[in-house]
């Protein structure tokens, strides 16, 4: 699938104490002695605590986000699937107020979930498909985003859906894909057209189900909530 729109935002890229003169010396310390510092341990173990509880919410969460996306397309036994990409998938869609599995269903959609994925007839490259406009906006190129891993080519996917024009509103797979495919579309309903017959991006976009003339936002996402299966 082609990402048709390119548009980027431009608005979217002490003091010491004092010490009193008279003042006694100090009495010499004592020397050092094995209970010298009788909570350093405990800083250590509950640094090592914290770490091992942080390490096993991530893992829960990447078991949820599993379960969630079983049977989404291109999800399971994918080689671009590792822990450190689900856990940034994770982590994107929670700035991002959105749900990881509506980001996984949209980049599964439009390139497999591979971040090599190009579309020969438009040059759009990667997870989202970035077209050659949007990835210069971002000071790279479709050929750098190609070569980068899936993890590294997320903060890209961060920087796309985190456009002014986007906040608060990517709170359904509708919208969420709308940002991807049209971003005039987001936050319209379900009827709203995105495009009609003989326009360059219906014939990019076959998606116009009901052999209409035209394309809706229901048509245009309803894979994307098939993916879900919200229908």
């Amino acid at each position: 699938m082609s990402q048709v729109n390119t548009k980027i935002v431009s608005n979217v890229p002490s003091a010491a104490s004092p010490v009193s003169p008279a003042a006694p010396a100090p009495s010499p310390a004592p020397p050092p002695t094995a209970q010298a510092h009788p909570h350093s341990g405990d800083v250590f173990e509950g640094t090592a605590a914290a770490s091992a509880d942080s390490t096993g919410d991530m893992a829960a969460e990447i078991a949820a986000l599993d379960a969630a996306c079983e049977k989404i397309p291109h999800y399971k036994n994918n080689p671009h699937m590792t822990p450190e990409f689900k856990a940034k998938i994770i982590e994107v869609a929670q700035k991002l107020d959105t749900e990881p599995k509506t980001l996984v269903a949209i980049m599964a959609f439009e390139s497999k979930l591979n971040p090599a994925a190009k579309n020969k007839k438009t040059n759009a490259t990667g997870l989202i498909q970035f077209m050659p406009g949007t990835a210069k906006a971002y000071k790279t190129t479709t050929q750098a985003l190609g070569k980068m891993s899936a993890v590294e080519q997320m903060d890209y996917v961060e920087k796309y859906f985190s456009q002014k024009m986007f906040k608060g509103k990517l709170n359904s797979p509708a919208d969420a894909y709308m940002a991807v495919l049209w971003p005039k579309a987001v936050g319209k309903p379900m009827e709203y057209v995105l495009f009609s017959k003989d326009s360059p991006e219906y014939k990019q976009n076959p998606l116009d189900f009901d052999k209409d003339g035209k394309v809706t936002k229901e048509e245009a996402s309803r894979k994307i909530r098939k993916f879900l299966g919200e229908i």
